[in-house]
């Protein structure tokens, strides 16, 4: 075609960065030879980072190239139609492009050396092929396996994504359980950041010990909660941060639910659960719900009280709160909910967007389907702005509740475990892109597969996930 110009840009990149990220890269494959020492081809990789790494450590400065392509025409017509063109012949060979929404003085440039006519200047449209697609999303960070087809090692780039939660979905048995742990261990071990892991089977604790992965065991019922002695700037986020906790975990209504923080509002000075249930009671009387919140109230009493909580029994590394001696799902909320409310609003350590605490919730519909008040939806939607990264597994789509669109739609690293039922994957092509031939080889998915979707990444990708042990 000639009304195409092609610009190929030399860019120079931040070299600081760019050293951290391939001392990380290759501590990542260090690891995989580790667990795999006849894995050729994560030995050349690594021989090939170090190589780099040499090279930059000796005065070459590390860049890249860009390559753009400046499409022309008579009208909008012609130029969308050649455009249309090239995308879909560049997503034939698997390159995704992405059209500049303006034209810098380096492309004005360049347009009025190319093009007779100073009116078609305006009719332009310019877009651009990313030099390394894969490299900038899954390339970096925690390694999650190979990619099914290319045999290429993918990375989930937790640091610059624009939402560090990640979502899994699939049946019993298939590993889900396998790869949270996976992707905590590696973030506890080597980012030494503080792991948060509720363990409701007995198997998480298990499988760390089998493995030698060190992590600190938390037995919830001998810590207190620590609800009512959090510190708030205001009593009306005391009310609000309460509130939330017990709607979220003994499933309150509306009205239950807005008495609570009504009552805590005006009565600033309560500081037992006793205290609060007398309060209640002279509100509303003695009927069906005064002894309702009493059955609620001698519960919390009996987990809260002033002695040490078990956010602050929290350390760098693998925290696991063995919630496997607790039968009551209600208590089990409970505990998660308040962990997980003290994280997000009374401790958040947010240094430059920087991820502090990571929170692993497998079997996650225990919190998300009942979720009565925005928490965990909250988490998600903002994306890096607590410094929180939430892990969560769940068996099917079902599960997520009335916000399900707002953890499939949001959440960083959205993963599809192996399900041989069509209706699944129909549904699951909702959220990420897929075609029909797509479908049919997800239908045969064996154990350990997964479909990876990234958020900003147009394509999924089909990767044989890592499981660690």
């Amino acid at each position: 075609m000639k009304n195409i110009d092609i610009i190929v840009r030399k860019e120079y990149i931040n070299k600081e960065k760019y050293l951290n990220d391939l001392l990380t890269k290759a501590q990542n494959l260090q690891i995989i030879l580790d667990a795999d020492p006849s894995n050729e081809r994560a030995r050349k990789e690594l021989e090939f980072t170090r190589l780099v790494l040499s090279k930059i450590n000796s005065g070459e400065e590390p860049f890249r190239y860009s390559m753009y392509f400046l499409i022309k025409g008579k009208d909008p017509a012609e130029i969308k139609a050649n455009a249309d063109l090239i995308k879909r012949g560049l997503a034939g060979i698997g390159i995704d492009v992405k059209e500049i929404d303006t034209l810098n003085n380096f492309f004005r440039k360049s347009a009025r050396g190319t093009v007779g006519l100073p009116t078609l200047i305006p009719y332009i449209s310019p877009y651009s092929i990313p030099s390394k697609t894969k490299e900038e999303y899954v390339s970096e960070g925690v390694f999650m396996g190979y990619e099914i087809e290319s045999g290429t090692p993918v990375f989930w780039n937790f640091k610059n994504i624009i939402n560090p939660h990640v979502l899994i979905v699939g049946p019993t048995g298939i590993g889900k359980t396998e790869f949270l742990l996976s992707i905590a261990s590696k973030l506890g071990v080597i980012y030494n950041k503080t792991i948060v892991i509720y363990d409701t089977k007995g198997d998480i604790k298990k499988r760390l010990k089998e493995n030698n992965i060190p992590f600190k065991l938390i037995n919830p019922m001998i810590f207190s909660l620590g609800i009512l002695k959090s510190p708030f700037a205001t009593q009306e986020l005391r009310a609000l941060y309460i509130e939330r906790i017990l709607a979220n975990s003994f499933l309150l209504d509306r009205l239950q639910a807005s008495l609570i923080y009504k009552i805590i509002k005006e009565n600033h000075y309560i500081s037992s659960w006793k205290q609060l249930n007398d309060v209640i009671v002279d509100y509303v009387g003695e009927n069906e719900l005064s002894v309702y919140f009493y059955r609620i109230f001698d519960i919390l009493d009996s987990l809260d009280y002033n002695g040490k909580s078990i956010y602050e029994n929290l350390t760098l590394g693998i925290n696991v709160i063995d919630l496997t001696l607790i039968h009551s799902d209600e208590i089990k909320r409970l505990i998660i909910n308040t962990t997980l409310s003290q994280v997000h609003l009374i401790y958040p350590k947010i240094v430059d967007n920087e991820i502090s605490k990571v929170i692993v919730i497998d079997e996650a519909w225990t919190v998300l389907k009942n979720e009565k008040m925005p928490l965990i939806s909250d988490i998600v939607k903002r994306g890096r702005g607590y410094g929180i990264s939430l892990l969560m597994a769940t068996q099917n789509l079902s599960d997520l509740g009335e916000n399900a669109d707002i953890y499939l739609d949001n959440v960083g690293l959205l993963i599809f475990l192996n399900n041989g039922d069509m209706k699944f994957w129909e549904e699951a092509k909702r959220f990420a892109k897929l075609n029909s031939e797509d479908l049919e080889k997800l239908r045969y998915l064996g154990r350990g597969e997964a479909l990876v979707r990234i958020i900003n990444d147009p394509r999924p990708l089909q990767v044989k996930i890592d499981p660690l042990f």
